[in-house]
């Protein structure tokens, strides 16, 4: 098989995996807390990096990449895999999945803006009009298409959904700047992830006892979306063009909406969808006509 079609079809999987996140997150949130999820999330993701590390022989690198920039992984961990994933299933656990999911996509417009100030890029007219694009987009979500009214009882939701995107978009483009080997970092931005998340745990009082039905579900969100979408993602990336692949990411909230209305059984605004159209022709407006495009980050359980 040719690599052009190889990296087709790893991305494919990789966004399909990608679109189940939200649905699974929900349908173990009507079960357990939100703290309980993200601590067993980050439980299974780290397990599964360490034994794809331990397998490709990798354990001594992640261990040297730690060793010398500590500072910076614990910082981008605690902003990545821990503030970000506390962001997003506390969204998840008070708001409606749909609008929650397509909130969270916020996160590529926010790098064209975090861009500009860390990566010193030019502030361009196309840029303005992305993110206008952007806030249009939510504003047409969060009013479900009545302009001049506001779901108040779900504020609380979208700005944690709002700061979730907000906080990945700055995990990638600090991480961006690092150019770290993927493997390794990803396990060591897990590790600090878990960290945090069992600090949350015991901060808050919460039980590390949850159902065995909420347990493999848990998995199934670290190992599959966290873990072997990562590796399916950057293989895609490595031996196809990156730019199409990276574009065929913007899939992804669209099938999670699929999967929503399919599995959860929630109904699907014409706003929410009209919605994520703006906010990603907003993306596109920028990342189709431009020589540097917003690439997506290389790890991501709740895309």
């Amino acid at each position: 098989m040719q690599n052009k079609n190889r990296a087709l079809i790893y991305a494919l999987i990789t966004v399909a995996i990608w679109g189940t996140a939200a649905t699974a997150s929900k349908l173990m949130l009507k079960n357990i807390s939100n703290f309980q999820l993200m601590f067993y999330v980050a439980l299974f993701a780290t397990i599964s990096t360490f034994g794809i590390l331990f397998f490709t022989r990798k354990i001594k690198s992640s261990y040297i990449l730690f060793k010398e920039n500590w500072s910076i992984i614990l910082l981008l961990g605690i902003i990545g895999s821990g503030i970000q994933q506390f962001f997003y299933f506390t969204a998840l656990a008070n708001g409606p999945t749909a609008q929650i999911n397509v909130l969270n996509y916020m996160w590529p417009i926010f790098m064209l803006l975090l861009s500009v100030f860390i990566l010193k890029e030019k502030l361009s007219f196309k840029i303005i009009i992305s993110f206008l694009l952007g806030i249009i987009g939510v504003y047409i979500v969060i009013t479900r298409g009545q302009f001049f009214s506001f779901q108040i009882q779900y504020l609380y939701a979208y700005l944690l959904a709002l700061g979730g995107a907000f906080c990945w978009a700055l995990f990638s483009i600090l991480n961006k700047t690092k150019n770290y080997e993927p493997i390794s970092s990803v396990f060591l931005f897990n590790l600090v992830g878990l960290i945090f998340m069992t600090l949350v745990m015991l901060f808050t009082n919460s039980s590390f006892n949850v159902p065995f039905n909420q347990l493999i579900g848990s998995f199934y969100i670290g190992l599959f979306p966290t873990t072997i979408a990562l590796i399916l993602w950057v293989k895609a990336l490595q031996i196809g063009k990156a730019s199409f692949i990276a574009n065929l990411g913007h899939l992804t909230p669209f099938i999670s909406l699929v999967f929503i209305f399919i599995i959860l059984r929630e109904k699907i605004l014409l706003s929410e969808i009209i919605g994520l159209i703006v906010i990603v022709s907003g993306i596109l407006l920028y990342s189709l006509k431009s020589t540097v495009s917003p690439k997506l980050p290389e790890s991501k359980s709740s895309s």
